[in-house]
């Protein structure tokens, strides 16, 4: 211990020196350096069914291998730091000019990366910009959502616009379609009268109209999804499936006949279509045709009133709890951390310089302590 302490007080200016340099250099860094100031918002999404769908749609048509089961927020991250709102921010506070950029795609990649947003687990939304002039800094975050929200605004409406003209077209397809099949069951009845089902074709009837039903009504959910998200969307792909499987059950059970029961279609199949008297082949058709017609009809209505509706909203799509403040405090330079960073410096470099000053008197320090570890074992054995 002798040792250790003679070796201290030999170099103690340089200890000293190594500590008092480094930190009078952080000192002068905190007093010299630009201050940086961080301001912050905080908003939360709109969580209205309708405006995540399209909104969701939007990013999903950009990328469609995007997760469509991520939160809320997930999604306002995303597009916060999407182009179309990062050179929106650009035009409307003539970054370009401010910050002397010469080519505005090298200032969008850079405020990609220097827009802090920070999602919390609850829902909200952090977003923060670190800058030397304060009051730009609470300009930029402010506007920043403020472009987020009008971006948000403008696809949903644009997206109820599409949705609305597709859907138009589809209903006054299917309301033909109805009003055909209806016309075929008409002239069918009045050819060969009142039409009664022996027994033994009901149950089949009643199934076979339930299948047929849901088979078009998927259908037309799949016009719908392929509209909204896109036709290389994963909930394509998933609906696609679904349609295979209901015409692989329609081709076995139905047209084949076979005596398989199936869970929410009632009795199985024992009677195959295609063996059944001609004219009640065309009845079952046509009731089957229109009862499916009339499903799909009123989904796709429901979704046309919602898209009406969208095309005209112009709420808030974010909820701002709390707009970006001129901040008071700077956040860089950090007075503490330079001066921790400067002694912990000094630290090493004295302590690095004591090592190659003092390399006998460390060495035999060292074959000491190694002296005494040995000791201390084989005591230790000898008591085992």
């Amino acid at each position: 211990m002798t040792k250790y302490l003679k070796i201290i007080i030999k170099y103690r200016w340089i200890y000293f020196l190594s500590f008092f340099i480094p930190v009078s250099i952080a000192l002068i860094l905190f007093f010299t350096l630009p201050r940086r100031y961080t301001a912050t918002a905080e908003i939360m999404p709109s969580l209205e069914p309708e405006t995540m769908a399209t909104i969701g749609a939007s990013l999903t048509l950009a990328n469609p291998f995007l997760n469509l089961m991520v939160t809320p927020a997930d999604i306002y991250a995303r597009i916060l730091r999407s182009r179309t709102v990062v050179e929106g921010v650009i035009d409307k506070l003539d970054l370009q000019r401010r910050f002397k950029a010469r080519y505005k795609d090298v200032l969008i990649r850079k405020l990609q990366k220097s827009i802090g947003i920070k999602v919390y687990p609850e829902g909200l939304i952090e977003v923060y910009y670190e800058h030397k002039d304060k009051v730009l800094a609470t300009r930029i975050v402010n506007e920043f959502i403020l472009v987020a929200d009008s971006v948000n605004r403008y696809a949903v409406m644009t997206k109820g616009k599409e949705l609305r003209i597709f859907l138009e077209g589809r209903l006054k397809e299917m309301r033909l379609e109805l009003s055909a099949y209806q016309d075929s069951l008409g002239e069918l009845q009045k050819k060969y009268g009142f039409i009664d089902l022996p027994e033994e074709y009901k149950a089949f009837a009643h199934s076979f109209v339930n299948v047929y039903t849901d088979l078009v009504l998927e259908k037309a959910r799949l016009e719908y999804i392929a509209n909204l998200y896109g036709k290389d969307s994963p909930l394509v792909e998933k609906k696609e499936k679904q349609i295979r499987a209901l015409k692989d059950y329609i081709n076995k059970k139905i047209l084949k006949g076979q005596n398989i029961s199936e869970e929410g279609y009632g009795v199985g199949f024992s009677v195959s279509l295609n063996k059944l008297p001609e004219v009640l082949k065309k009845y079952l058709m046509y009731n089957a045709e229109i009862e499916a017609r009339k499903e799909a009809y009123s989904f796709l209505f429901s979704k046309y009133e919602e898209a009406k509706l969208l095309e005209k909203k112009d709420t808030p799509t974010i909820n701002i709890l709390s707009f970006a403040k001129i901040p008071q405090k700077k956040s860089w330079p950090r007075g503490s951390r330079l001066v921790f960073l400067g002694i912990v410096v000094g630290f090493i470099v004295s302590f690095l310089y004591t090592i190659y000053a003092e390399k006998e008197q460390v060495k035999e320090i060292i074959d000491l302590l190694i002296e005494s570890f040995d000791k201390d074992l084989s005591v230790f054995r000898k008591r085992r």
